[in-house]
């Protein structure tokens, strides 16, 4: 049975406040940081805070936290305009924005990319179980002298064919492997080592790019 009160500190309400109240406490107290930083960062928290309570009492989607989060960030370009911090204030303002505009398009319309169906999941736990088999089986078939059947990458890496057979199946839809017969090898990356650095800046354009995208899509698709 588990204790009330190991169950109330697994509340992400309680804990955003319980951070909050020590981050005002610490930095008023021990850090140099004047009001106007502490009361942007504990603005931010507070968000954050929102999202989780919102969260906690109902189910909300991913564009609702998104507008939040927006608004949160807008309230922070408030803070920094009004003590004469514009510069600072309208880089708050342009990214508070931008998670408003993204927000709002997804509720208008949906994601720009459907989830991939191999991570879309409901439970959090499940979609980054995914993500580590993902790499683990990729790793497995990068090291691997030779291409690797279903049945082979199960019993060395202990996991069901089932579970292989959909990492495998994601893994070559993205063109990350490629399928030889009935077994699988690993494609070389692209850019070399710095592949995850290329792939981490493209990440970061077509977030930036996809509100716009979806608004330029369904509004093509209504003509």
């Amino acid at each position: 049975m588990i204790h009330p009160f190991e169950e109330a500190w697994k509340n992400k309400v309680l804990q955003g406040i319980i951070a909050l109240s020590g981050m005002v406490l610490f930095t008023s107290n021990f850090t140099y940081m004047n009001t106007i930083e502490i009361l942007s960062i504990a603005t931010v928290l507070i968000g954050v805070i929102l999202i989780d309570f919102v969260g906690y009492i109902s189910d909300i989607s991913r564009g609702t936290k998104r507008v939040i989060f927006g608004i949160t960030l807008i309230a922070v370009m408030m803070i920094f305009i009004l003590s004469n911090l514009g510069l600072i204030g309208g880089i708050f303002g342009v990214v508070g924005l931008w998670f408003l505009l993204d927000g709002i398009t997804i509720h208008q319309y949906g994601t720009s990319t459907a989830v991939d169906s191999y991570v879309a999941t409901a439970e959090r736990e499940e979609a980054m179980l995914r993500l580590q088999l993902l790499n683990r089986v990729y790793q497995h078939l990068r090291k691997s002298p030779e291409p690797q059947s279903i049945t082979t990458l199960a019993s060395e890496l202990d996991l069901t064919e089932s579970r292989v057979q959909a990492a495998l199946n994601y893994l070559e839809s993205k063109n990350q492997i490629e399928k030889i017969n009935d077994q699988y090898r690993a494609i070389p990356p692209k850019w070399g080592m710095v592949t995850p650095v290329v792939l981490f800046g493209l990440w970061i354009v077509k977030s930036i790019i996809s509100p716009f995208r979806r608004i330029l899509r369904n509004n093509l698709n209504s003509f």
